[in-house]
């Protein structure tokens, strides 16, 4: 790889960034997250038999789904974020 004189790096925030920002801590945020989905949850009780179906059999399938909205993915999403990251500031530090 060649030498280059200038390297401008653009560094976004991560999901988990933005839920920190909007609820100041981690724990808050699942917990607001999770809230949430509680009051969802509670209301799909007033659907009919065949959207009730459909509600949960979605719910599951989103429990399974990467990016689902779970704290558990954007700490993922943000660990693996941050390594490349600094990978990349190694590899221009270098050059």
């Amino acid at each position: 790889m060649g030498k280059f004189e200038k390297a401008i790096i653009v560094r976004s925030k991560t999901r988990l960034d933005l839920i920190t920002e909007q609820y100041n801590t981690v724990s808050q945020a699942k917990f607001a997250i999770e809230r949430q989905r509680e009051i969802v949850e509670q209301n799909s009780n007033f659907l009919d038999e065949n959207l009730q179906q459909s509600w949960q059999t979605n719910r599951k399938k989103r429990k399974q789904e990467k990016g689902s909205g779970e704290i558990s993915d954007f700490k993922e999403e943000h660990d693996q974020y941050s390594h490349i990251l600094e990978s990349v500031q190694n590899i221009v530090a270098k050059h």
